[in-house]
């Protein structure tokens, strides 16, 4: 959240307004139980304080027919808060320009809203766990946050990902920021990176994962 209530401080007014965070999804009923609710208690505080010192308009709802009539408001941060179908998340990638993926696990081998959002030709910025590495920039490495300090994506390999890859913990907030920035500010980039998602996201349909596959049978057959 801080990452993108600086996002908004740095852009001129007429951008500004433009920018708006929709957290869309229930919390996990793990996460709500744990320790009779504890954890979540602190999240709670913790967010609503953060809300209190970044000014920024917040509206949390479970009615998605509310949800979709505020979205053309004067808010900055929307909280659908229940939990959504498959469809229901499909009509949230619709409207949506960017997508945060911002994991606190880099051992992190695999998340299924990476290729989702891909398939819907949306951009990402990505902490540098496994799976958005290679999706997002077909990068394979062992290191558990490569590129330390740096943006791939923005500072290295710019025009060649799907999106932005970042650092995790305090690090993102700044990162997420000048990410954010740039993607206001550069709406052709963002085309160009949504044309990557969508062809890097065709390849993983079922048809040309059956495919792929055929082949390396074939390939194995002719090694024999």
């Amino acid at each position: 959240m801080q990452g993108f209530a600086a996002a908004k401080k740095s852009l001129p007014n007429s951008l500004s307004k433009k920018l708006k965070l929709i957290l869309a999804g229930g919390f996990h009923v793990g996460f709500l139980s744990a320790e009779g609710g504890k954890h979540y208690r602190e999240y709670i505080a913790q967010f609503n304080q953060a809300i209190e010192e970044t000014k920024l308009k917040y509206l949390r709802t479970d009615k998605v027919e509310e949800f979709i009539d505020v979205n053309k408001g004067n808010l900055d941060i929307i909280h659908l808060d229940r939990y959504l179908p498959e469809d229901r998340l499909k009509e949230i990638y619709a409207i949506s320009r960017a997508f945060i993926a911002n994991h606190t696990d880099m051992g992190q081998m695999h998340s299924g809203t990476v290729p989702e959002a891909m398939g819907a030709s949306i951009p990402q910025i990505a902490t540098k766990f496994y799976n958005a590495l290679e999706m997002l920039a077909d990068i394979s490495t062992q290191e558990s946050v490569p590129y330390k300090g740096q943006i791939i994506g923005l500072d290295i390999y710019r025009g060649q990902t799907a999106g932005f890859l970042i650092d995790p913990g305090i690090d993102s907030i700044a990162q997420i920021s000048k990410s954010l920035d740039y993607m206001v500010r550069n709406p052709k980039d963002v085309e160009s990176m949504s044309r990557k998602a969508r062809s890097k996201a065709r390849m993983m349909t079922w048809n040309n994962t059956a495919l792929e596959l055929v082949q390396y049978i074939f390939d194995l057959r002719a090694r024999l």
